[in-house]
């Protein structure tokens, strides 16, 4: 009788690595699922791995040659809190440089630009080596647009970012910076949901970033994502302070005015209409009730 032992983590990583051909980085994933589900042992092991591949989450991709697996996988399959531990451990094994890069790309959003992530992290080396891991590839064969192979490995590197907003407060500030007006009209997404996340050390970053996410919401409005709209104008009011009637009154109107706009759009009464009390307590002038009169007709 042949006695076969059962895996631990690394030769489980190592028989997955070599079996699908990816990078041990890359299976990490799959090894801490597949690890928590069967204790290592070879024959449930075996048998989880055909299941995902009868049941096509377990697939050989035809563009790439490569094995890949559905993030299905592990909706369907409860993730434990100790499979991410599992791969923010190899995360905190690679270079410094190479950690800090895959942090902030998981900050940005999925997909993201690469051109950003150089905008941001000013180094070749720890771009290349965050995309030799593995766990970062292009997204759709785009030329510009990567991703995280799975959502795990992204939700794994933004967990290791610092438990505070200043991180999403520098990266969007230093994108605001940096892109020119065109290549921020593109990129504003991206720079809102940053913001949406952040809290300024003054108030002139507070209101700087209350107007980009004025026109975040605008631009949303204007294509009809009226949830994603309302999530950017009620960051931007969060932003200002507490005479901000007084300090920003048109700024503060604007939000008011497009925080029950979107509430419209997505049927909310109850927000709407608290969002033109406020505005009808501080209006300054009969000409300013516009905009609240057409939205209660």
């Amino acid at each position: 009788m042949i006695k076969v032992e059962t895996f631990d983590e690394e030769s489980m990583n190592e028989m997955l690595s070599n079996s699908l051909s990816c990078t041990p980085l890359e299976s990490y994933p799959l090894t801490a699922l597949v690890l928590n589900k069967t204790n290592g042992n070879p024959f449930f092991t075996n048998q989880m791995l055909k299941s995902l591949h009868e049941e096509g989450l377990l697939y050989l991709c035809s563009d790439t040659c490569k094995w890949r697996w559905k993030n299905a996988i592990f909706g369907k399959i409860e993730v434990a809190e100790s499979e991410l531990e599992l791969i923010r451990k190899k995360m905190l094994s690679l270079d410094n440089l190479v950690l800090t890069t895959l942090k902030v790309m998981s900050c940005l959003g999925s997909p993201f630009s690469l051109p950003l992530v150089k905008l941001i992290v000013n180094s070749s080396e720890g771009i290349e080596g965050a995309l030799s891991t593995g766990m970062i590839i292009q997204y759709k064969g785009s030329s510009t647009f990567y991703h995280f192979i799975h959502d795990q490995s992204k939700e794994a590197a933004l967990s290791l970012m610092p438990k505070n907003d200043k991180i999403f407060l520098y990266i969007g500030m230093k994108l605001l910076a940096l892109l020119s007006p065109e290549e921020l009209d593109e990129q504003i997404f991206t720079v809102a949901n940053l913001f949406c996340q952040a809290i300024g050390s003054t108030d002139e970053e507070n209101i700087r970033m209350a107007e980009l996410l004025v026109r975040a919401g605008e631009k949303s409005l204007s294509l009809a994502a009226f949830e994603t709209a309302h999530k950017y104008f009620d960051a931007g009011i969060k932003l200002l302070g507490k005479n901000c009637w007084k300090t920003h009154y048109s700024l503060t109107l604007k939000l008011y005015n497009n925080m029950g706009k979107s509430a419209f759009g997505m049927a909310k009464d109850s927000i709407m209409n608290e969002a033109i009390d406020v505005i009808l307590t501080n209006v300054a002038s009969s000409s300013d009730l516009v905009q609240v009169y057409s939205l209660k007709l």
